[in-house]
């Protein structure tokens, strides 16, 4: 079966810079948004596995979106990943719901294997098609 992940656009950018083909390899359909609010309704509507956040979002905190995630019924229970920049800003996260909260400066391949991890997922060695 296949899960899907709500990412913003930069975590895409970050994953796409890790080994190739990661997508077809954890067998993940991606779902992009490039605004807060296109994430908010995204997530309520699609109801993705796992929502993966960036810590320098433009137009919302990510600790107010962790906030705003979890107090909707509809998304309160889906895992979000987050990457902080600042040890102050994880614990932020945390308080504010986030499941899991990792540096900012993880390599692409150190976030997909996190990624797949929360997911329960082992990524294969070569894509699936």
């Amino acid at each position: 079966m296949v899960k899907q992940i709500l990412w913003s656009e930069s975590i895409r950018s970050r994953v796409d810079g890790g080994k190739p083909h990661f997508l077809a390899r954890a067998s993940l359909k991606a779902l992009s948004a490039g605004k807060a609010s296109v994430l908010l309704d995204v997530a309520a509507t699609d109801r993705p596995d796992l929502i993966v956040l960036s810590h320098d979002l433009h137009e919302t905190s990510a600790v107010d979106l962790c906030r705003l995630l979890r107090a909707d019924d509809r998304t309160r229970t889906i895992p979000i990943l987050t990457l902080a920049g600042d040890p102050g800003l994880a614990a932020a996260l945390r308080e504010a719901g986030c499941t899991e909260v990792l540096d900012a400066s993880i390599s692409p391949e150190e976030l997909q294997e996190a990624i797949a991890a929360m997911l329960g997922m082992r990524l294969r060695k070569y894509a699936r098609y």
